[in-house]
């Protein structure tokens, strides 16, 4: 189960510990949450490289707009060479040494497999699977290849490095993480948005916080002000 507390209440919990033992007025509340985020990456991709199952909630699912295009400008003209392009960046994903923690589906969620450009032009020598669709990504991009190009977006799930740069990304009504707005919404709200975290994850996150900041060499802050700095980014 995930943990419902916001960015800022995490910060406040991880503060609070940190005064029983030191001045937590030296730390930043940017500061905690990059350590509060370091440890939340640790924890999670060791019960990922454990096989253990993590809850949906710490999973982001986004819609991507894709149009023609090339991965990379260098004076490719030819048809062939063209694919689907996200018009959008992806956030970051979470990885391990097997594998990025994000699925890329088509309309009716069936996955595709990840390729690249070079799989990807071998395959057409295959009778079965030179239509084979399949994605990489590339200058931050979703690239998906052999796909029809009256195909307007892809879905996107992915476990984010930091929920916080879902923020940056806004996205249409027809397309993004919402979509019963009339207007760009961003994916991802500092303020109100839940940090993903599962319940159990939430204490050992806070004490290898804890471990990491009281055991580190910390950045006086002398900004003397009450004012959260989670959005100065």
């Amino acid at each position: 189960m995930s943990e419902f507390k916001t960015i800022a209440a995490h910060v406040d919990d991880l503060r609070m510990q940190l005064r029983q033992t030191s001045d937590d007025s030296i730390y930043s509340d940017k500061y905690l949450y990059k350590k509060l985020l370091d440890a939340r990456s640790v924890l999670l991709k060791r019960e990922l490289d454990k096989h253990r199952m993590v809850s949906d909630f710490n999973f982001m699912t986004l819609c991507l707009s894709m149009v023609p295009g090339v991965p990379v400008e260098c004076g490719c003209t030819d048809l062939q060479c063209k694919v689907l392009v996200s018009e959008q960046e992806l956030p970051k994903s979470l990885q391990n040494k097997y594998s990025l923690f994000l699925k890329v589906m088509d309309g009716d969620y069936n996955e595709l497999p990840k390729g690249t450009s070079t799989t990807s032009k071998y395959l057409k020598y295959y009778k079965t699977l030179k239509k084979k669709t399949s994605w990489d990504i590339i200058n931050n991009k979703l690239v998906v290849y052999n796909a029809d190009f009256r195909i307007k977006s892809f879905i996107v799930k992915i476990l984010p490095e930091d929920p916080v740069e879902l923020s940056m990304h806004t996205f249409t009504s027809t397309c993004g993480c919402e979509n019963d707005v009339a207007t760009p919404t961003s994916c991802f709200d500092v303020d109100t948005s839940n940090f993903p975290i599962d319940s159990w994850l939430s204490i050992p996150m806070y004490e290898m916080a804890r471990q990491q900041i009281l055991g580190g060499i910390i950045t006086e802050d002398n900004s003397n002000n009450a004012q959260s700095d989670l959005n100065a980014r």
